[in-house]
């Protein structure tokens, strides 16, 4: 085929220019260099490991304080929420259940704030650790501190409600905003 006639040869047409690397990352990406893949790796480690429940604890907070250290670090993990929603997400993915909710224990004792995805993710933790009352108390503590529950927040809650032995469902939905539809939920005793 013949090069466009007002284009160099071995020039990329705009299409291709646009076009990703074939690996889907950005040319030069190395995650293995990132903070935040370092720390994930060090928890998923420390979460593998046969330390007890207290040990555990302690090592990642450990681990996510010498992250966050100036001290050791170029570059510190810096006090973002969304770093501890990987986190939590990564060892969830893991089915390293205790992991994920030491890792959100230890946001908050970091003086990390937390956001409503944090609390998603510490939920499903909860959830699936078959722990659902665990996972209802944090959606409680959730919305008393202010956060607005979204969708996954609802369907996690109500996930919990029916993991729970003795509780059943009751999902309500109703538009008490003019603009939203607002979920009410209720798990009633049996």
């Amino acid at each position: 085929m013949a090069p466009h006639p007002r284009r160099a040869a071995g020039a990329k047409t705009p299409r291709e220019a646009k076009k990703k690397p074939s690996s889907g990352k950005r040319a030069g990406y190395k995650p293995h260099g990132s903070v935040v893949y370092e720390t994930t790796e060090a928890l998923s480690r420390i979460a593998e490991s046969a330390l007890d429940a207290n040990e555990r604890r302690r090592a990642i907070f450990d681990a996510l304080a010498r992250a966050m250290s100036a001290d050791d670090n170029p570059r510190p993990l810096r006090a973002d929420p969304r770093a501890f929603t990987t986190f939590i997400s990564r060892l969830n993915r893991g089915k390293r259940f205790d992991a994920a909710l030491d890792v959100f224990a230890a946001q908050k004792a970091l003086g990390v704030e937390r956001n409503a995805v944090n609390y998603n993710a510490a939920m499903v933790a909860n959830v699936k650790a078959e722990k659902p009352e665990e996972a209802l108390k944090l959606f409680e503590e959730m919305r008393e501190i202010g956060h607005e529950p979204s969708v996954i927040s609802f369907n996690v809650a109500m996930g919990a409600c029916a993991r729970a032995g003795d509780l059943s469902l009751i999902h309500i939905s109703e538009p008490t905003r003019p603009e939203r539809i607002s979920y009410a939920v209720f798990c009633v005793k049996k």
